[in-house]
């Protein structure tokens, strides 16, 4: 599942996502420069048919300065292609006013050969995340009016910007089709560079001078599927890491065991506690037993604290650093790495090591191990060092500190023991002053994200079914199963489940609801309901009925179609376990039961079994998925393999009226 919650942490991931309303403006007449018109003159592609823009040409060139700035140039021009691209035709460039700015921002349009400059009052600066109280980081958007199927728009911006640490990701393409994409790096003498491409083939820079340049083209449109991984994962971008030969070593984050120093030397001082905090972290712990009581409580404490961002010193490597713990204590907010440091100082308080950990939240492959770099990050959680006799599935034992308990203060649904679904697997960087590897977060696996579902139902002669239903969910679905639930009222959550039970039977009525929620001890959340169903079973030829178990697996399993793909398939990790057990009446006799139904493939593995005892039809429904990603040649197994578990589940049992 993706997040939608607020994350701050590093200005490298600032995502270009703002929105902005702008009123059209009469343009003022200018001829474009060359490089656009060049741009513009290029035939349309077969492949870059059905795309609602495609990018021309996308060149960005920094200069790295003697006082550790960089200066940015770029050249960008698209072609919009379909009504919907009108909308999306827009250019965002990132600065932060901690020693950055916007120099300079320019806009064309060529339209049948003609071109005019776009307007100055259809450019604004904003704030690039409306979130957060105050951040440093704003965002300068060119959108322009008046555009038509067929323009070509293209700008030119020149931005400083101060130098954090001496490295440079640049995204090379996004959804759209890329014609032509260049990045340069202007290296002072004595400077030297090396870069990684990430997915996308390597791609060799070519040198003149102290100049570094790298030329992608023709990169395809990244299509949108069902149960497809996000962009993220696939789109190309380019990590560079520089500085003076004398240098470029570990110690110029060449190592991940760097990037951990790093970030260890920016975070380590803001863990001070206050007596105020330390008195706070004692109260809250004073009635615990065990070290992971004390977690538990303090997370629970943390957990509470609103999320605020105030993002300043970017410039100085402020994204990845916390403010003082003591502050955040008093004021109460913070964002991620606030939150996580609090918690940090807390835990400290009472005798528990801990350390802040860097993840991208949102793409559990996001972050590739070939380019060290706090710049794959986007988020920050906590590591606590435990015991031997604790256990929980978010446990992975480090190499330098032993078992550390992984957990996320920032989620308020997912307590101490487990980490969200879109953060399992994900690799992560412990902050630590003697610097660590890369680590793999636990959870993964389809025992830690478990459903399990008894009904217990009663079906007339007539067709109409009453049912008791009980549902527990863990880990990842636990959670989501909660922010779903604290989302709304009690009135809404019931109706939310009858529209569910409805769109599987008409007239479907939830009589009673009552939910059982183990967020403080254990990653569970129960639901427990009553059913009342009058068209539940279907008639056939007058004397029989086809009864069905109740579907569950809608919402988890994608429902792939179509006869090929292009991007890989992403299966999230199930375990289903379901027991559907009906009591048959008004002389109602069984007439056939489904066979037994076993598969054991790559995808997953499922059981099915019908069974009769007297005047008791049984269902037993057993699902394991792994959570994996698979490459879109296997598109068709696994459609085979998803449609027969959907197959085996809808077969239903036939029953005669006499």
């Amino acid at each position: 599942m993706r997040s939608t919650r607020r994350l701050a942490f590093g200005p490298a991931l600032l995502a270009l996502c703002v929105g902005v309303a702008l009123t059209a403006r009469p343009a003022a007449a200018a001829d474009a420069p060359d490089w656009l018109q060049a741009a513009a003159r290029l035939a349309p592609l077969e492949a870059e048919a059905g795309a609602d823009l495609v990018v021309l040409h996308d060149e960005v060139q920094v200069t790295v300065l003697a006082d550790n700035r960089l200066v940015s140039k770029r050249r960008y021009a698209m072609r919009v292609q379909t009504e919907d691209g009108i909308s999306q035709a827009r250019v965002y460039e990132v600065y932060t006013t901690d020693g950055g700015s916007i120099r300079t921002m320019r806009g064309w349009q060529i339209r049948d050969g003609r071109s005019a400059e776009i307007d100055r009052r259809d450019i604004a600066d904003v704030a690039l995340a409306d979130n957060d109280v105050y951040n440093e980081a704003r965002v300068r958007v060119l959108s322009p009016t008046g555009l038509a199927r067929g323009v070509v728009f293209g700008v030119e911006v020149e931005s400083v910007e101060r130098l954090a640490y001496p490295q440079l990701q640049w995204a090379v393409q996004d959804a759209w089709p890329v014609r032509r994409a260049r990045r340069s790096l202007v290296l002072p003498a004595g400077w030297t560079a090396s870069a990684v491409v990430l997915n996308h083939p390597p791609v060799d820079a070519s040198r003149a001078g102290t100049t570094l340049t790298w030329d992608f083209a023709d990169l395809p449109p990244l299509t949108r599927e069902v149960a497809g991984p996000p962009l993220t994962t696939r789109a190309a971008r380019l990590g560079v890491t520089f500085g003076a030969e004398s240098v470029l070593t570990a110690a110029s984050m060449a190592e991940w065991t760097a990037v951990s120093r790093w970030l260890a030397e920016l975070q380590d001082p803001q863990a001070r506690p206050s007596p105020a905090l330390v008195e706070r972290a004692r109260a809250l712990t004073a009635g615990a037993t065990t070290d992971l009581e004390k977690i538990r409580a303090i997370a629970g404490y943390v957990q509470q604290v609103q999320y605020i961002s105030i993002q300043t010193g970017l410039g100085r490597g402020g994204g990845y650093k916390p403010r003082l713990a003591a502050d955040v204590f008093t004021k109460n907010y913070g964002d991620c790495k606030d939150k996580a440091n609090l918690m940090r100082a807390m835990l400290d308080s009472v005798g528990i090591q801990s350390r802040l950990v860097a993840i991208y939240s949102g793409d559990p492959d996001y972050v590739q191990e070939v380019w060290p770099s706090p710049q794959q990050f986007n988020h920050c959680i906590i590591a606590i060092v435990v015991a031997g006799d604790v256990s929980a599935p978010a446990i992975v034992e480090h190499p330098v500190t032993g078992r550390l308990l992984f957990f996320d203060p920032t989620d308020e649904y997912t307590p101490v023991g487990s980490l969200p679904l879109y953060e399992q697997g994900s690799l992560a960087l412990v902050a630590m002053p003697e610097g660590a590897p890369l680590l793999r977060m636990a959870g993964v696996q389809p025992a830690a994200n478990v459903v399990t579902r008894q009904v217990d139902a009663v079906l007339a002669g007539t067709g109409a079914l009453t049912a008791t239903v009980r549902v527990s969910s863990t880990g990842g679905f636990a959670s989501d199963e909660r922010r779903r639930y604290r989302s709304l009222t009690r009135e809404q959550f019931i109706e939310a489940l009858e529209r569910s039970a409805r769109r599987q039977v008409s007239r479907a009525r939830i009589s009673e609801a009552a939910v059982s929620d183990f967020a403080t001890t254990q990653n569970r959340f129960d639901l427990r309901m009553n059913l009342d169903a009058p068209d539940y079973a279907q008639t056939l030829a007058g004397r029989l009925l086809l009864l069905r178990a109740p579907a569950t697996l809608s919402d988890t399993l994608p429902a792939l179609s179509g006869s090929r793909r292009v991007s890989p398939i992403r299966l999230l990790p199930i375990e289903r376990r379901d027991q559907f057990v009906v009591e048959i009446r008004d002389g109602l006799t069984v007439d056939e039961l489904p066979a037994p139904r076993q598969l054991d493939t790559p995808y997953g593995r499922l059981s099915v079994l019908w069974t009769r005892d007297a005047g008791i039809v049984r269902r037993e429904f057993t699902l394991q998925v792994p959570g994996r990603t698979y490459p879109a040649s296997e598109f068709a197994a696994v459609q085979s393999f998803l449609d027969a578990v959907r197959d085996a589940e809808s077969t239903p049992a036939i029953l005669s009226t006499r």
